[in-house]
């Protein structure tokens, strides 16, 4: 979507400025061709909201492509510099798909933008965030793990529906008096040995869950 925003922003028009805008001008020559040949009975702007669309799917595909090979990938693309598909020439209306190309690695922002980690990141939290889709995102981890824990057991009949998970828990806490830190006598004889151990506390727990 937001390549789409990107290329309505950057492709639908055409200025002399921004010579260098060769995908602009190319949607624009065969907008206005089409729309000519036609009598105006198909508009510029219907090719346009036609072929934009068409050539986001490319740009699309390529961002698949570059994060599946590790590279970064804009978020959104603020200048049509940033578009890694282009249209550089066109001989005649015909050869507008066929012109259509990606760019290489050494494009200017080939390093910029976010890794495949950082969206799946932002597309997870956003999911754990709505109730309604966080229930299916949990079973999917599981699934997840499941799998992962059979190709470690080479066992095919491991289920997380059997996995069970307890923890112990064992802690000493002393909590000093507010008032008082005298100590407490535990005896009266001639020694008078004295206790501080009144306000220790041990904690011993066990909790579990499946």
């Amino acid at each position: 979507m937001l390549n789409l925003v990107s290329g309505f922003a950057n492709f639908w028009t055409y200025s002399l400025s921004e010579s260098e805008n060769t995908t602009a001008w190319a949607i624009n020559l065969v907008a206005e061709a089409i729309s000519d040949a036609t009598s105006k009975i198909i508009p510029a702007a219907l090719v346009k909201v036609i072929l934009i669309p068409i050539l986001t799917v490319f740009e699309t595909s390529s961002d698949l492509d570059r994060l599946e090979a590790g590279f970064p990938v804009e978020l959104y693309k603020t200048s049509y510099d940033d578009w890694w598909v282009s249209v550089p020439s066109l001989n005649t209306i015909a050869d507008f798909m066929s012109n259509v190309s990606s760019g290489s690695l050494s494009k200017t922002n080939e390093d910029e933008g976010l890794y495949y980690s950082d969206y799946l990141t932002i597309f997870v939290y956003l999911g754990l965030c709505d109730s309604d889709t966080a229930e299916d995102m949990y079973l999917r981890l599981a699934e997840v793990i499941q799998t992962n824990m059979r190709g470690l057991t080479d066992d095919d009949d491991y289920s997380m529906e059997n996995a069970i998970l307890y923890f112990q828990l064992e802690a000493e806490i002393r909590v000093e008096p507010l008032m008082m830190a005298l100590p407490l006598f535990s005896t009266s004889t001639d020694t008078m040995s004295s206790s501080t151990d009144w306000c220790t506390y041990q904690i011993s727990i066990t909790r579990g869950y499946s």
